[in-house]
């Protein structure tokens, strides 16, 4: 059984919350271009930068209790020309997420190589400091291939207005061994718009690989061999405090052997509004079907959010997560995030 709130419903906690908070007078809000680094021996050869975010749970039924989410630590630079990043997170298994170069073969073409980010996904892309919610939405951590070892290439076909990404990678995450046959084939194309006054921001994306005993465990298997179609389309519009975003992945999975194909669908829609210079409250309705026989469909989410940005160091956030057809039954995250 769940935990329970004496009788009181925890959607109504959550709105008393949400009022409780709304007059908290606060700093400024962090902002992905003030995350702080420390600089060693001077300039921009080498900087250092960290994330710790630690979450409490309350209403996970046997789950309560406290979690460290994530401890990373980020070295970086730039070397005449050439840019780098390592980053390292201790809470997760596999402690290597990031090792790259990017280097600038002209003043509009980029190219990177190492383990990083596929072009894929604009919640995928987003650092994990700066994430709306707690967790990305399911279909995004399932279906987007993330982090794997592989180069690509961006070009600036309208500067600050357009960018078109290509890239090849092993099909797989981190440092393991390349299961594609030959690769894995990314390619993304972004933009942003000037609307009133705000901004739009919308990205598109495909994926393709010939797979051998990949492990799909997101999509429900655990060792696909087969075709692999990847597709994505997202989209974000901020106009004074209010906030619209969204994104929808799918995949077509044609296995060999004769198999019948499979195309687990996602989609999220998310919105938000500042109630004070440093205070978000946020809603997200997150729907995903994995398309396997050995796994039930989940129920669709709805998620309350708030975010307090205390500097642009500090954030607390709270979450309320549960199924649609059930509101009243979810729980809550609450975190506390330090972001150098």
């Amino acid at each position: 059984m769940r935990a329970s709130f004496s009788g009181i419903s925890r959607p109504f906690l959550l709105i008393a919350l949400f009022v409780a908070v709304g007059g908290v007078q606060l700093a400024s809000a962090q902002s992905p271009n003030e995350a702080g680094t420390v600089s060693v021996g001077g300039g921009d050869a080498l900087t250092i930068g960290g994330l710790l975010q630690t979450d409490a749970y309350l209403g996970r039924a046997d789950n309560d209790g406290f979690r460290v989410r994530s401890t990373r630590l980020r070295f970086g630079g730039n070397a005449e020309s050439l840019q780098y990043a390592v980053q390292t997170d201790f809470a997760s298994s596999s402690i290597l997420l990031d090792a790259f170069a990017r280097l600038p073969l002209t003043d509009q073409l980029r190219m990177t190589a190492g383990i990083f980010k596929t072009p894929f996904s604009a919640e995928i892309l987003t650092p994990r400091p700066n994430l709306l919610f707690a967790e990305r939405a399911r279909v995004v951590n399932n279906v987007a291939p993330n982090r794997q070892a592989g180069v690509s290439l961006a070009r600036t076909l309208v500067p600050d207005r357009l960018t078109a990404t290509v890239g090849a990678f092993n099909g797989t995450s981190g440092l393991q061994p390349p299961s594609s046959d030959p690769l894995l084939y990314v390619g993304r194309l972004s933009g942003r718009l000037p609307v009133s006054t705000g901004e739009l921001e919308l990205g598109t994306n495909a994926a393709y690989s010939i797979d051998d005993d990949t492990p799909l465990s997101g999509l429900g298997r655990p060792a696909f061999s087969g075709t692999r179609v990847l597709f994505g389309a997202d989209a974000r519009l901020d106009i004074d405090r209010w906030l619209l975003a969204g994104e929808l992945d799918t995949a077509w999975l044609d296995p060999n052997g004769g198999a019948d194909t499979a195309n687990p669908f996602g989609f999220y829609v998310a919105a938000g509004a500042d109630v004070s210079e440093n205070q978000q409250v946020l809603i997200r309705f997150d729907q995903y079907d994995p398309d396997t026989p050995i796994q039930a469909t989940p129920e669709d989410q709805l998620t309350l959010g708030y975010n307090y940005d205390y500097s642009s160091l500090l954030r607390f956030l709270v979450n309320y997560q549960a199924a649609t057809d059930d509101v009243g039954d979810g729980f809550f995250t609450a975190r506390l995030q330090v972001a150098l």
